[in-house]
């Protein structure tokens, strides 16, 4: 079964789950029921995007063998997942401070004389 398909079967399973409390929160008149039922549907169709559609970088996990061909070049592309468990510490996110601390480090000290 294809990724449509499977966003198309889990669409209209999701619609019709919601067709009966949203036909009666509009019989009613509840417009504050009638807006939570709404955001519940958008938000479990947003879900299921993610989950079927979205899906995962389809670049390989492994670098492919081999020699380079006239189609690749002589740089192969390697995937970052192994760089990434080699150098965690480059891949980490500097705060603010951090980068202040740097800053100033670097700066030369002007002394008053």
């Amino acid at each position: 079964m294809t990724k449509k398909t499977r966003f198309l079967i889990g669409f209209l399973l999701i619609a019709l789950a919601y067709t009966i409390p949203l036909a009666i929160a509009i019989l009613m008149q509840e417009i504050w029921i009638l807006l939570l039922i709404l955001v519940g549907f958008f938000g479990s169709v947003y879900l299921l995007y993610h989950v079927t559609l979205k899906g995962k970088p389809k670049y390989p996990i492994v670098p492919p063998t081999g020699k380079p061909d006239i189609y690749t070049g002589l740089a192969i592309p390697r995937p970052i997942y192994e760089d990434m468990e080699q150098n965690p510490w480059f891949f980490k996110k500097k705060s603010k401070k951090q980068k202040w601390i740097e800053r100033t480090k670097t700066k030369k000290v002007k002394k008053k004389h």
